[in-house]
């Protein structure tokens, strides 16, 4: 079966633009749907598939209600409109795959629509806010967006900006034609795991163990947007268990560090009632960026230059309790069951005596924090053990099977 790619762009302005992206994409033996996402003006060159009338439509709105409203608003009903449609193209099956080409507002309007597609589902933003100045969280969120710098802005088809859109179309057909989906999640004997470079050794040692049990590690990194990536999984029904060995981002989250999770971290595996098993690995520490770039309220802290861009500074004994509440708040409301085992001598990599997360008293804080506030219901063990020994990475494996067979 023939294969489509939807382009989406705002033809007022991108029309020409988006003309030969549409040849070229035909011309490698893929059809093409595109889908004006423009507020102001007619399309320009171009014919869309799917007009501005049509999107607006899907909001619930009329073009002629949005043109007079502030740009934001009318882009917000717009948004609205794309992922609502796009989701039903996918779903329809009319769609294999989402390219895009915008400056800002494209893009905000683009990446919208291909975040509401599943994982796996090729997706390619070209833009000029790819660069190394701008955020690209609120593009990309929690799923596989690609985003593929114009270098220029969007305007006009010459020598470089053709050969970015001749690059951006090579791999958009490439990765359509070689799609695998769906994803097969195999038996479900899959469980999610976070991790930082700091607890890699331990996790390193589960993995074998649990592959061995016959089970999978999906691992995801705990900088902020892994553990949400994870939660948004755990929603979706694909683990059996979650082993939250880097909760790295509650501390961050209670600190104001930069890998911070937000307030709803934890919750997913809490109101699924699939199992989980908490160790406090990264949490005695806050991520910060270059070294002269600490914040004013953590400078006098220890501190561990881990990278030339990123410095760890040392959690206080403050933070350690709030983190213990903030854990144990979650599980207490837990609908599966739940246990937290603890290593006694040392949270991450660099916390030996001598070295600068060796802070004995506020892990301590921590630990206290958990045993008064956990519920009785959830399981609490301390192991004397730094979280990287082989032997504490045998008892966590060891709990989780035990809570897996039950």
């Amino acid at each position: 079966m023939e294969k489509t790619i939807a382009v989406i762009a705002t033809l007022d302005t991108k029309g020409a633009e988006i003309k030969y992206v549409k040849q070229r994409i035909e011309a490698a033996g893929l059809k093409t749907l595109i889908i004006d996402s423009g507020i102001r003006g007619k399309p320009i060159d171009l014919v869309p598939d799917i007009d501005r009338h049509q999107v607006a439509r899907a909001a619930g709105r009329t073009i002629e209600e949005l043109v007079p409203l502030p740009r934001g608003v009318a882009v917000h009903h717009l948004t609205d409109g794309l992922r609502k449609l796009v989701l039903q193209l996918y779903r329809e099956n009319r769609i294999d795959g989402v390219l895009s080409i915008g400056g800002l507002e494209g893009t905000v309007l683009g990446t919208a629509a291909m975040k509401v597609l599943p994982l796996g589902v090729p997706k390619l933003m070209v833009s000029p806010m790819a660069s190394g100045t701008y955020q690209f969280g609120p593009f990309v969120g929690e799923k596989d967006v690609m985003i593929l710098h114009s270098v220029t802005d969007i305007l006009g088809v010459n020598p470089l900006s053709k050969t970015i859109f001749d690059n951006a179309i090579n791999a958009m057909v490439g990765m359509v034609r070689g799609s695998t989906l769906p994803i097969d999640w195999g038996t479900k004997k899959l469980i999610a795991v976070t991790m930082m470079g700091n607890t890699t050794p331990a996790v390193m040692i589960m993995k074998k163990l649990f592959e061995e049990a016959g089970y999978n590690l999906v691992i995801f990194h705990a900088n902020g947007t892994g553990g949400k990536s994870m939660e948004s999984l755990v929603r979706d029904g694909v683990f059996a268990a979650v082993l939250d060995f880097t909760p790295h981002e509650i501390t961050d989250f209670i600190a104001g560090g930069g890998c911070a999770g937000g307030p709803e971290r934890l919750d997913a595996a809490c109101e699924t009632g699939i199992p989980q098993i908490i160790v406090p690995g990264g949490m005695d520490y806050i991520v910060q960026g270059r070294q002269e770039d600490i914040a004013a309220k953590f400078i006098g802290r220890p501190f561990y230059p881990h990278n030339p861009v990123t410095v760890l500074v040392r959690t206080s004994g403050d933070e350690m309790d709030l983190a213990g509440r903030f854990i144990a708040d979650k599980l207490n409301k837990a609908r599966g069951p739940a246990a937290v085992v603890v290593p006694t001598r040392g949270f991450s990599m660099y916390c030996h005596p001598g070295e600068p997360m060796h802070d004995p008293c506020s892990d301590a804080r921590l630990m206290s924090s958990l045993r008064e506030n956990l519920d009785p219901a959830v399981v609490y063990e301390e192991v004397d053990a730094h979280i990287n020994d082989e032997s504490f990475a045998r008892r966590v494996f060891e709990v989780t099977m035990g809570i897996l067979a039950k």
